[in-house]
């Protein structure tokens, strides 16, 4: 009995830890995307009033970068709407070890931060009529929260690396 209620205890706390880390699967276009160039070295992801006036939410809107072969992917709610090219890095820049999928509008400050630091500063707070907006920097990632919610968040590289 009490193996069972240690196993039921550690199984809810592996829960726990790996939603925490990986919040929603990607779409399928995503995934194929994963396959064949791997995960983007740089991405942004914001979040977008989308729907009618009645019937208003936010839609994911991802740019993912991928400079070593000059291409620029958005997506908007897991679909590609776009493929652009775009300069290839002529600097060696290194990138930090993050996937969109690890990002969520209904994180907490310090799932994100724990993601984006190791040390995060506040930048800057915009006044705002439905709340501030809150701008982070750390050496991952820059990020804006509003309401408590992430709404848009940009993966930065470090040049002189790689």
């Amino acid at each position: 009995m009490i193996l069972l209620v240690l196993a039921v205890g550690l199984a809810v706390t592996l829960r726990l830890v790996f939603t925490f880390v990986t919040i929603d699967p990607l779409s399928a276009a995503q995934q194929e995307l994963v396959d064949v160039f791997g995960y983007p070295p740089q991405f942004s992801i914001a979040y977008v009033p989308a729907g009618t006036e009645d019937d208003e939410f936010l839609a994911r809107s991802e740019v993912w970068y991928y400079p070593d072969h000059g291409q620029q992917v958005t997506f908007l709610a897991g679909t590609i709407v776009s493929v652009t090219e775009m300069p290839e890095d002529e600097l060696a820049v290194t990138y930090p070890d993050l996937r969109p999928e690890q990002f969520d509008v209904d994180m907490a400050f310090e799932e994100i931060a724990a993601l984006a630091g190791p040390e995060v500063a506040l930048v800057e707070v915009i006044a705002g009529d439905d709340g501030d907006l809150e701008l982070y920097a750390g050496e991952g990632a820059l990020f804006a929260m509003e309401r408590n919610q992430l709404v848009f968040l940009q993966t930065i590289g470090l040049a002189g690396g790689g």
